[in-house]
């Protein structure tokens, strides 16, 4: 039982180090942009302005980092709103 418990407590230490380290790389390629401001207008999506982005990033990886940048709850936006989005430098 003992030993079972032992198996445990490693994996969710090898599972924790391995998340923490996939996690800081994906974020490093954020490290080398600058960012610029966007007046949102009518019918524009955090998706139509992550495409603006010269970022080489998938899209969805563009929005989140985007939305965790301007602490955005959601995803809605409003006419007049203003979004930092991320452009290499």
């Amino acid at each position: 039982m003992l030993m079972k418990h032992r198996v445990s407590i490693y994996a969710l230490i090898v599972f924790t180090l391995l998340s923490v380290v996939i996690w800081r790389n994906g974020q490093s390629d954020f490290n080398n942009v600058q960012w610029e401001q966007y007046v949102v207008g009518s019918g524009d999506t955090l998706w139509s302005i992550a495409k603006m982005s010269n970022v080489e990033e998938d899209t969805r990886d563009i929005i989140a980092v985007m939305q965790d940048h301007n602490d955005m709850k959601s995803v809605d936006l409003h006419p007049g709103d203003v979004v930092l989005y991320p452009v290499s430098k």
